[in-house]
C-alpha cells in the first residue's frame, strides 16, 4: 500500500504593515543585514515582527533594495 498522504498547512500571505517594515529597516540599522534573529529577539523589533519568519525578514529586506526603497 501507498504511504498515507500528509497535507502541509497552508499559509497564506499577510500584507507587510508600514510598522513592520520600519522595525525591520530600524533593526537592519542597529545591527546589519544578516542578523535576522539578532532583531526578532531584540524587545525593540521583536514584539512588532513576531508574526514574520527569519526568511520572512531577509525576503523583505532583499525586496526593499532592489525597489530602492532603502
Amino acid at each position: 500500500t501507498p504511504p498515507p498522504i500528509v497535507k502541509c498547512e497552508v499559509h497564506t500571505k499577510k500584507p507587510w504593515t508600514t510598522d513592520e517594515v520600519e522595525m525591520l529597516i530600524k533593526g537592519v540599522g542597529r545591527y546589519s543585514e544578516g542578523h535576522w534573529s539578532l532583531i526578532k529577539s531584540d524587545s525593540d523589533f521583536g514584539p512588532g515582527l513576531s508574526a514574520r519568519t527569519n526568511v520572512n525578514l531577509k525576503d523583505k529586506y532583499r525586496s526593499l533594495k532592489k525597489m530602492e526603497m532603502i
